[in-house]
């Protein structure tokens, strides 16, 4: 299986681990192996959701150079950046992206991805 989302920033960000730990939680598997590439953001995730997580995680990296071996994970970015392009232009062409729009702010996932594809701040971010 496999989930995607934007998130505010690479590595550890509570709001990426709080994603995946729901996600896990949701699933209700008592192990889980995941993997990634070598990259330092994505291990870092990876380790602070072994960390919170009460399941039994395996971390695995693909070798350097091995883009085969994370074949599904780059489709699911490649399609999440298309629908968070999609979202962008949407709000952009409703003229509603600013400040207090619910369609920016009902859930953590828009809300994410308009503050970073819009520079529109989070409700607690709001002056």
């Amino acid at each position: 299986m496999c989930w995607s989302s934007a998130v505010p920033a690479k590595g550890a960000d509570p709001f990426a681990v709080n994603f995946v730990l729901n996600i896990l939680d949701e699933v209700g598997y008592r192990k889980l192996v995941m993997k990634s590439d070598n990259e330092r953001s994505i291990k870092l995730l990876k380790s602070a959701v072994k960390a919170a997580s009460k399941m039994d995680i395996v971390l695995e990296e693909s070798k350097t150079g091995d883009s085969q071996a994370n074949g599904l994970a780059e489709v699911s970015v490649r399609e999440t950046k298309g629908q968070c392009r999609a979202m962008k232009s949407a709000l952009q062409a409703s003229g509603k992206a600013g400040y207090g729009n619910p369609r920016c702010t009902s859930s953590p996932h828009l809300a994410c991805s308009a503050r970073q594809l819009l520079d529109v701040p989070l409700p607690h971010q709001w002056p």
